[in-house]
């Protein structure tokens, strides 16, 4: 056996193995771009969840003043949870608010006046906010007990000519008025529940309580 030829034959032992790959790098590469992926659809997932979260805020919520003329209008508003606007009721036909539970804040007057087909004021059950509230001239209103939500600080509240509502336990909620307070002409009223309503809230502005209903 020739011993030379030994260090020839492990030197190209040795060539002929090739190291292992090094996938590390791009292991990484790989997870970095799954994260990229992960992180880019939660993203998007989340517009898309605030997108749909600001559309069904505003959907509801009716952009103006509002004109009731007749119950056919008060039905078109279903569904509506604030007018941005005045919400006016004269001189209609309508004979309730039935409908309109969802409506939590007018921004504007809740003005009903002159309605004499109007019995009550039961669909506004809902409504806990408006800047002003104008009752007045309602000829077979009974009560006004769709506004005993109603805990906001008003500008202005007037109650007047109602001849049939008999109490004021529909404005129990009301605290304060920064305005003026106006409740007279309100002859099934008595004049003693009258002066403990104005008595017992907060008013910046004058107050004209009566005259109602003096003989109770």
């Amino acid at each position: 056996m020739n011993y030379s030829l030994i260090p020839l034959f492990l030197a190209l032992s040795a060539c002929g193995e090739e190291p292992a790959p090094d996938d590390s790098g791009t292991e990484a590469e790989a997870d970095t771009d799954t994260d990229t992926d992960t992180d880019t659809d939660s993203d998007a997932d989340a517009d898309a969840d605030s997108d749909t979260d600001t559309d069904t805020d505003t959907d509801c919520v009716h952009q103006g003043d509002v004109n009731i003329t007749s119950d056919a209008d008060v039905a078109a508003l279903a569904g509506v949870c604030e007018v941005t606007g005045n919400f006016t009721a004269q001189s209609s036909t309508a004979t309730d608010f039935d409908g309109l539970e969802s409506l939590t804040t007018i921004r504007g007057w809740l003005f009903v006046y002159g309605n004499s087909e109007l019995t009550n004021l039961d669909g506004l059950s809902g409504l806990t906010s408006a800047d002003f509230i104008n009752v007045r001239d309602n000829g077979k209103l009974e009560d006004l007990d769709g506004l005993s939500n109603v805990t906001s600080e008003l500008s202005y509240l007037l109650i007047m000519d109602n001849t049939l509502i008999s109490d004021l336990d529909g404005l129990g909620g009301l605290t304060s008025v920064d305005g003026n307070v106006d409740v007279f002409g309100n002859y099934s009223v008595c004049q003693s529940v009258v002066d403990a309503f104005v008595g017992g809230i907060s008013v910046t502005g004058t107050t004209t309580a009566a005259p109602n209903n003096s003989g109770c």
